[in-house]
């Protein structure tokens, strides 16, 4: 499947393994101006980032686990950087689905181009929203809002006018 434009400038290209595909499991990956948001996991067919640096909204696996093979700087939160650069054993389920996410360098960062990442710890523990503020755009990440208990981040003072979510298929 190809990069298609999703609005905004904003492109997302599907990605499932085999078997993920047969049993319905995927993610997106997002390319924003010159970044990628996430890598995919690591058992996905290989693509072209056409990119010059990749952002993680967490340190899952089918999230960051493309970030060893891309060839490209990647950024995170600081507990993403720890996560990614020695990788935990997987529960098999999510071994045979995603695969094994190998070591990968991760630089960490509060801010890079337009994009801010923002904590918004619950999904994981290290689970960050990227929001550029001077497009009113957020990227979410695999984010979870309860009903009546959400709250902007702290530190956010207006509301994004649009919004490209980074979970699992639709």
């Amino acid at each position: 499947m190809p990069w298609r434009p999703v609005g905004h400038g904003v492109e997302a290209l599907y990605l499932a393994t085999p078997l993920g595909r047969r049993v319905g499991y995927g993610v997106y990956v997002y390319r924003y101006r010159w970044l990628l948001v996430d890598t995919g996991p690591p058992k996905a067919r290989p693509f072209a980032p056409e990119a010059e640096g990749a952002l993680l909204t967490h340190a899952h696996e089918d999230h960051a686990g493309g970030a060893f093979r891309l060839g490209l700087p990647v950024y995170g939160s600081a507990l993403t950087a720890a996560l990614v650069a020695a990788p935990k054993p997987l529960r098999l389920y999510r071994r045979l689905v995603w695969g094994n996410p190998r070591p990968a360098r991760v630089e960490v960062a509060e801010r890079v181009g337009p994009l801010h990442l923002l904590p918004t710890p619950g999904h994981a523990p290290d689970h960050v929203a990227l929001y550029d503020p001077g497009a009113g755009l957020l990227f979410g990440g695999t984010s979870s809002w309860e009903c009546g208990r959400a709250s902007p981040p702290r530190g956010l003072t207006s509301r994004p006018s649009s919004k490209a979510s980074g979970g699992s298929s639709p």
